[in-house]
């Protein structure tokens, strides 16, 4: 606009930035191409987040750092909020309060199978899961299948290797689950017998805790 003014109006280069609003080292100073400044920033910014979606700002800077790039952490961050990649930190989901009961368990193998999953991410930012059968009597690790996906066919096959050369005892086995907030269902129980019940040790929102309850749904 100060331009318009100079070169259409005649005004002075004073009187035009101060019509405009506009200081005059601002007129004088060269335009700069701030997309082009700062591509080498876009393009290492971008193909990180490819791969990582997830990472923050910092670990983010400490990865273009270990590249060997020298840019500061104030540049960086000023296109990093630029092309978006700022996201609001996630806050944790808080757990209803549980009714805490005593659970016992047979010091005898083959009377109490615990099953959980469990989840960890690799130095990559890949994510896996691991679906873990432990014999509560003798405290004996059964099996830990570990993968990026369990499906539940997957983990009804572990279950039937465990059967395989582990066996089910004439008594009624029951499997206790520990995965917090969630209750395990599968078909597999009932295939394997009528016998086998189910024990969980966790509860969500009106949810009670159910202790030696007969196997399937609610």
């Amino acid at each position: 606009m100060a331009e318009y003014l100079v070169a259409e109006k005649k005004l002075s280069i004073r009187k035009a930035c101060g019509a405009v609003g506009q200081s005059r080292s601002a007129w004088y100073r060269p335009l700069v191409d701030k997309l082009a400044r700062d591509r080498e920033v876009i393009d290492a910014l971008q193909e990180l987040m490819e791969d990582n979606i997830r990472w923050g700002f910092w670990k983010c800077f400490d990865r273009i750092r270990l590249d060997g790039h020298r840019w500061n952490h104030k540049r960086i961050y000023r296109v990093y909020k630029e092309l978006g990649l700022n996201q609001r930190r996630k806050t944790k989901k808080r757990l209803p309060v549980r009714t805490h009961e005593t659970l016992e368990v047979p010091a005898e193998p083959n009377a109490v199978w615990s099953i959980e999953f469990m989840h960890d991410t690799l130095y990559i930012g890949r994510r896996f899961r691991t679906f873990n059968v432990l014999d509560e009597g003798v405290r004996e690790i059964l099996d830990i299948e570990i993968d990026t996906s369990l499906s539940g066919e997957r983990i009804v096959r572990v279950l039937e290797r465990i059967k395989s050369w582990r066996g089910l005892p004439a008594s009624a086995p029951q499997l206790l689950e520990r995965t917090p907030g969630a209750l395990f269902h599968t078909d597999w129980s009932g295939d394997a017998g009528e016998d086998v019940a189910m024990l969980h040790d966790s509860a969500e929102g009106d949810m009670t805790v159910s202790v030696f309850s007969p196997a399937g749904p609610p």
